[in-house]
């Protein structure tokens, strides 16, 4: 596999880019941010476990929709249900944010978090949103619903596959390229545990049959060209691969690695299954897709580094050590043939020093893609910030521009997931972004200005490219 470092930052850029916090420097593309806004449930205090967490966004007509997981990492939940779903809307023009709080759930469902955004291609102004759906027999699984910018939530036919039990991971992708012959359409992918990484197609009465993408789970994503090419991610045993599909993700091509690597972070007894950062914060590949204007395929995954190997740390507390980068790796024929490298960290220093995280990736409306991503602040992973890479169009360039987007640092969460339950979760898995006519749009959680250790909000921040 051919490699190129297409996003690559001298040591000089990287010191001023990440000094001025959203300026540009001399030669890069010139990016400004808009305020930070930030999104916190109303009328809930400390003693209710406000910690929001795993932010998705889009942007329609009506505004910027934010949803998330309402209470990420609470330890004891007098209901029993925990990441309970949240949605918000931050109204075109500025205004306050509105809270959807109609439900058309049934008596003994509960919204259960990990929440997926995307237009909705019928309807304009409207958004789609998937998420974990507890029910009465004690199943979690994937639904889909409607919002109307009126904040009006309609649910769509069944979604998940018969004789699923557990479903995780859902994330959507529509189809609104103007000479896609597929316009219109929606697709959702997500974890069918037990069962594979599945997708399913939306045409806006029925979802189109299930594709099983590969027998194992893989922490999906999907994305859609401007033609109407589809593109799904996942995690593999080696990396990260994807598949494509040219007819409306009825079939797709087979298997392409395209990544290799293992999950960042370190391995810790005290917080299992997972990748760790700092004390409680778990952390996965979290592969995202985009595809640019002129249908460039772009893949970003968090790596850890194979000449670090993870560093096993049995004694819960010590909270040093392993790795992580944010590898890049985009396609200009179909799929076929990627170029890779890794973005540029907002920090210099030895391997260990800084580790980068939760990627997300989003079209410009000028060509090319940016790329936000969570990066530690200190040695002793107690802190982080988020960051943006804008890449120009084009894999020859090379160009990069590196900004902060989080005005403030936030220190790590103290809790774990839930009461009882060692896998720890910190913060939640992934981070929001989604394009804009003028830029992109990033959301991730924050601790700065909160109760320290318990509290989370989530920040919302757009970024201007010209």
């Amino acid at each position: 596999m051919p490699r190129r470092r297409l996003l690559l930052c001298s040591a000089l850029l990287i010191a001023a880019c990440a000094a001025i916090a959203g300026g540009a420097t001399a030669g890069s593309v010139p990016v400004r941010l808009g305020a930070e806004i930030r999104v916190r449930t109303p009328g809930v205090g400390v003693t209710g476990c406000p910690l929001e967490g795993e932010p998705s966004t889009a942007v329609t007509s009506a505004g910027t929709w934010v949803a998330y997981n309402d209470d990420q990492t609470c330890p004891i939940n007098p209901t029993g249900h925990f990441h309970l779903t949240t949605v918000q809307l931050l109204p075109e023009g500025g205004g306050r944010a509105r809270l959807v709080t109609s439900s058309p759930l049934v008596e003994g469902e509960y919204f259960s978090g990990d929440p997926a955004l995307a237009p909705d291609p019928a309807h304009p102004g409207s958004a789609l949103l998937a998420t974990l759906l507890g029910e009465p027999n004690g199943s979690l699984i994937v639904g889909a619903f409607r919002i109307a910018p009126s904040l009006t939530m309609t649910r769509l036919p069944k979604v998940t596959i018969t004789g699923t039990v557990t479903d995780d991971k859902e994330f959507l992708a529509s189809d609104i390229g103007r000479a896609s012959r597929y316009r219109g359409r929606s697709y959702l992918v997500w974890d069918a545990i037990g069962k594979g990484t599945v997708l399913r197609s939306f045409d806006g009465r029925s979802w189109g049959p299930p594709v099983v993408l590969q027998s194992a789970s893989g922490f999906p994503d999907v994305a859609v060209g401007p033609d109407g090419t589809v593109a799904a991610v996942y995690e593999t045993g080696s990396g990260v691969a994807v598949r494509v599909s040219h007819d409306a993700g009825r079939t797709f091509s087979p298997e392409h690695v395209v990544l290799l690597g293992t999950d960042p972070g370190r391995s810790d007894a005290g917080c299992p299954l997972r990748g760790t950062i700092g004390q409680h914060q778990r952390a996965s590949k979290s592969v995202r897709v985009a595809f640019d204007i002129r249908g460039g395929l772009h893949v970003v995954a968090a790596l850890g580094s194979p000449a670090v190997p993870n560093v096993y740390l049995p004694t819960p507390g010590a909270v040093t050590g392993g790795s992580g980068r944010i590898e890049h790796a985009v396609s200009y024929d179909g799929g076929r043939t990627f170029a890779t490298g890794p973005v540029a960290s907002a920090r210099s220093g030895p391997v260990g020093a800084s580790v980068q995280w939760a990627p997300a990736v989003a079209a410009l409306p000028t060509g090319g893609v940016a790329i936000a991503w969570l990066e530690t602040t200190d040695l002793a992973q107690t802190s982080y910030d988020a960051h943006l890479a804008v890449l120009r169009q084009g894999a020859g360039s090379g160009a990069s521009t590196v900004i902060r987007l989080s005005r403030s640092t936030s220190d790590f969460l103290d809790t774990t997931e839930a009461f009882g339950n060692s896998n720890c979760y910190g913060i939640g898995d992934y981070i929001g972004l989604a394009p804009t006519s003028r830029g992109v749009t990033a959301t991730w959680p924050t601790t700065a200005g909160t109760t320290p250790g318990v509290d989370s909000d989530i920040l919302v921040r757009s970024a201007f490219v010209r």
